[in-house]
């Protein structure tokens, strides 16, 4: 597959009513701070190693004095542009400004930190050893290296999909999927996620597992926001990629997020039980 082409990263949603959109907006605001709380909580209790961690130059001292407060470990790995959407590259900047940020890793150990960056850096990325220190499970691992770097597939949803017990592969290429709503990462663009990272199939026991103690995090910080979390990936889905476009259609919304090349276009349902 060529990588003749890079589409700048963006995502954009439309809600399906004025209604939906006053009753939902809020609440998907409420699910990215839940899972943003998650994402730093879970490596203060020790529940992971690592996380990744943005500090941005408006925020700067704070983003660094809860570090240092929390007694985490911090280590800067290089400077990137800021983007909305989904980043398949790092998008690598000379110096920071107002439209950069750091990205780094906290660690609840220095040695944690210090592999973190080690196998970070452009040109000596180890995303086995980088997925471990984030707790992810080796299955997910090993099957992201294989189809995401060898298979070129930046957003595996369809191989995800195929991997699944029980998926229907349609005549048209199109695959009709159901598992734990949990594991269904089909609309993470507009913030609808209970993990955080591609799982290798819809119904990866070793994810569920992970998705079992990410989830209570989630609830502590806003219980309300994860049921309703729970309550939309619950919801029939199609997402679709083609032309280096990615499209999702929920009963709550429409979007769209950069994507990229494939031969043909590739479709995935989720269905309800």
């Amino acid at each position: 597959m060529s990588q003749r082409f890079v589409m700048p990263p963006f995502w954009n949603i439309v809600w399906n009513s004025t209604k939906i959109k006053q009753q939902w907006e809020p609440i998907f605001k409420k699910i990215r701070e839940a899972n943003h709380f998650t994402e730093y909580e879970s490596v203060k209790r020790g529940k992971r190693n690592c996380d990744v961690y943005h500090v941005y130059p408006y925020t700067f001292d704070t983003d660094l004095q809860k570090v240092i407060d929390d007694e985490l470990f911090y280590q800067p790995i290089l400077k990137s542009q800021s983007y909305d959407g989904g980043g398949h590259i790092h998008y690598i900047a000379d110096k920071l400004g107002p439209n950069t940020f750091v990205y780094g890793v906290v660690s609840n150990t220095k040695e944690g930190a210090e592999k973190f960056k080690e196998y970070s850096i452009p040109g000596n990325i180890d995303h086995k050893i980088v997925g471990q220190l984030l707790g992810y499970p080796d299955c997910c691992i090993d099957w992201f290296t294989d189809v995401w770097l060898e298979q070129k597939k930046v957003d595996p949803m369809y191989e995800a999909a195929l991997m699944t017990k029980g998926h229907e592969l349609h005549e048209d290429g199109s695959v009709t999927v159901y598992g734990p709503p949990e594991l269904n990462r089909l609309s993470r663009y507009v913030g609808l996620s209970a993990l955080p990272y591609y799982t290798c199939s819809f119904d990866c026991e070793e994810s569920l597992k992970f998705a079992s103690w990410w989830g209570e995090l989630m609830k502590e910080y806003d219980e309300h926001a994860y049921d309703k979390l729970i309550e939309a990936l619950s919801m029939p889905v199609t997402w679709s990629v083609d032309n280096y476009l990615v499209y999702v259609e929920h009963p709550l919304f429409r979007a769209a997020a950069n994507g990229f090349e494939v031969d043909k276009k590739h479709t995935v349902h989720w269905k309800t039980e």
